[in-house]
């Protein structure tokens, strides 16, 4: 269990940092070189937990009915996270953002989207 907490969580982490960095221009941040990183890399780690966490969460042994609680569990923490941190002004969208109510697409799929590649790559890994 253990071997497969970290699988998740690795495998999570890495695609949420390539994502992360990805949509940097999406937002109006005023950093780059190292500090961006940093940003994207301490970014991946919370999201990288809470697929983690979601993911032992949601115990059914259906893969599709994981998939699914997971998706809406999932999409409105990230309505939740994106909603208090342009509240509390943490971050702001450039003019790139698409944006549905004022509140980033990319955010909004970003953690639904990665759980569910998250999940199916470590499925694939555990098969080789």
């Amino acid at each position: 269990m253990l071997k497969r907490v970290a699988y998740i969580f690795i495998v999570a982490f890495a695609l949420n940092l390539i994502w992360e960095k990805l949509q940097m221009p999406l937002y109006a941040v005023d950093v780059s070189g190292w500090d961006c990183w940093l940003l994207c890399i301490r970014a991946s780690v919370w999201d990288a937990v809470i697929i983690t966490g979601v993911y032992y969460l949601i115990d059914t042994p259906s893969r599709t009915h994981r998939y699914a609680l997971a998706s809406i569990l999932l999409f409105c923490i990230a309505i939740f996270i994106e909603q208090r941190a342009l509240t509390e002004g943490k971050w702001a969208y450039s003019a790139l953002m698409p944006t549905l109510f004022g509140i980033g697409i990319s955010p909004l799929i970003q953690l639904p989207l990665l759980a569910i590649a998250t999940y199916e790559t470590v499925l694939r890994i555990k098969q080789l």
